[in-house]
């Protein structure tokens, strides 16, 4: 990676470029790593389970591992609103009125960024 401080626009632009590469290529490799991650996770939860070792700490070196829970929550979309309203909101047009208030009064940003084509 480059350490000095470019001067010119053109000195800016290679080096954004340079960076950019290496940040695609690294977010290829990040995919990779995850779904593998994922992969032996899977495997590792269910010879655990197979084994009656859900209430167990694994050590590999300096690391300790155990099967935990957590909640996931799916996103909170217009359509999963549009569902919940449906359920709870009798009126059609009260909830068609919320729902376009919700999207017509969030809050959005404009920021300026470099494009590539």
């Amino acid at each position: 990676m480059l350490q000095t401080k470019p001067t010119s626009l053109a000195q800016c632009v290679q080096e954004y470029a340079v960076i950019e590469e290496e940040l695609e290529e690294l977010a290829s490799k990040i995919k990779v790593l995850r779904e593998r991650k994922h992969e032996l996770q899977t495997k590792i939860i269910q010879t655990m389970k197979d084994s009656n070792l859900e209430n167990r700490t694994l050590k590999q070196g300096s690391h300790h591992f155990y099967i935990g829970t957590r909640k996931q929550y799916s996103s909170l979309t217009f359509s999963y609103l549009e569902t919940i309203f449906e359920k709870t909101i009798p009126d059609k047009a009260n909830r068609c009125f919320l729902l376009e208030y919700l999207k017509e009064n969030r809050e959005v940003k404009t920021v300026d960024e470099l494009k590539k084509y």
